[in-house]
Parts: structure tokens; C-alpha cells; sequence
């Protein structure tokens, strides 16, 4: 239906000169364009429609930008949404719904792995505030996807660029290396942790304890700990 509109057509101007109130009367009217245009292909008009309603001050749902996000992402046009970034985080502004997170587990889903990556550095350097509960549970799905390398580099980018990982980023990267065997790198990871000024829970000693148990290292484990 929407097609019949074209890629340059000229709705917003319809809708100005029917009420002077639209901005609130049409919130649900500009969202189900948003929708029905990602559905027909014509995003360039979605993201045209987006801007429109935020320039208005035209609220957007969340689920109208989740659509949105997962049809750029499915396009391979992250870079739109790191355009867009700013006023998508302000659109949503008060509701529950992480750009960020829902960007990434995107990425991760369709195994654009390298893409999130990318994502994530690039949403730092352009100074927007990610939040380190987001970052974990990402750090999280990677390793219980097996894959360790990568959660590795998405925990070194989290150390050199931020956010600042806190006891659940490192108790997630100590348990990945406990489960795969990787003992002296969870030793080592404990060690820069507490350099960190990051104190241990019980949960970080927890995996420790039942990793060094596991590999018959019990007493040089509780030798560390003594020491800290």
C-alpha cells in the first residue's frame, strides 16, 4: 500500500495542513509507515519518516524501532544506525530498550561477529555512554557460544576503551576460561582484577575454587587467594 506513495512523496505535508496537533495524533499513523516501508524495502523512506517524527516530537515505540534496527541490520547498514544513533537513544529516551544491546545480540545473531565488534568501538569513539550491564550480557552470550577468542577481544576492547568492566565482566571472563581449560588465564585475569581495584564476590571465588579442584590444584589456589 505504501508504495504508492514513491520515495519522495509528500505526506508529512498532508498531514501539517490537516491538524495543527499531529504531532500527538499521529504517532501511530507515522509508525505504521516506518513498519510497512522496512516490510516493501523502501528503508531510506523509513529512516526519512524516523527523522521526520523526531524533528516533531512524534513519540516512536520501541517495536517500530526494533523492526527498523533489525531491517538495517539484516541490510548490512550498521553504518545507518551509528548515524542515526543519537537520536534513536533519544527517541527511546525513558523506556526499556538498550540500542546498543539490541544492536549487538543482532550482529551476534546473525554471526557478524567482526561487525559487532566494530559496532561496539565505534559507539565509544563517538562519545555515546554504553552501559556496562549491556556489555556483560554480550561478554556472556559470546562465551556460551564457544566462542572464547572473540569474547577475549570484545573484553579487551571493554579494558582498553570502556566501559569499565566491573566483578560480573571479570567473574563471566574467569568462569569462560575455567569451562575451557584455560586454568593460568583465569589466574592471570584474577590477578589484573585485583590490580584493578576490582574486588572479588563469591562467585568469582567459586569458579576459581571449583576450577582449581577440577585440575588438583586446590592448594595453590587457596595460596592465591591467602595472598590477597
Amino acid at each position: 500500500m505504501v508504495r504508492q506513495f514513491g520515495t519522495h512523496f509528500h505526506f508529512f505535508a498532508a498531514l501539517s495542513e490537516i491538524s495543527p496537533n499531529y504531532a500527538s495524533d499521529y504517532g501511530d499513523l507515522y509508525s505504521f509507515l516506518i513498519e510497512n516501508f522496512c516490510r516493501n524495502g523502501m528503508l531510506d523512506s523509513s529512516i526519512e519518516t524516523f527523522i521526520h517524527m523526531c524533528k516533531l516530537g512524534v513519540p516512536v515505540s520501541p517495536y517500530v524501532l526494533s523492526r527498523m534496527l533489525t531491517f538495517l541490520v539484516d541490510s548490512n547498514r550498521v553504518h545507518v544506525i551509528l548515524d542515526l544513533y543519537g537520536e534513536v537513544c533519544k527517541a527511546l529516551r525513558g523506556q526499556y530498550f538498550c540500542v546498543y544491546e539490541f544492536v549487538m545480540v543482532a550482529l551476534l545473531n546473525k554471526g557478524k561477529v567482526e561487525t559487532g565488534l566494530d559496532f561496539h568501538s565505534a559507539v565509544i569513539e563517538r562519545g555515546f555512554v554504553v552501559d556496562i550491564v549491556a556489555c556483560n550480557k554480550i561478554l556472556k552470550l559470546l562465551c556460551k557460544e564457544s566462542q572464547i577468542g572473540v569474547g577475549e577481544d570484545f573484553f579487551n576492547a571493554l579494558i582498553m576503551g570502556g566501559p569499565e568492566p566491573n566483578v560480573v565482566t571479570f567473574s563471566t571472563m574467569i568462569n569462560a576460561y575455567c569451562k575451557d581449560g584455560k586454568l593460568e588465564e583465569a589466574i592471570k585475569l584474577y590477578k589484573v582484577m585485583i590490580e584493578k581495584g576490582v574486588s572479588p564476590d563469591l562467585v568469582v571465588y567459586s569458579i576459581l575454587v571449583d576450577g582449581l579442584f577440577k585440575a588438583g590444584k586446590l592448594e595453590e589456589g587457596l595460596r592465591l587467594f591467602s595472598r590477597h
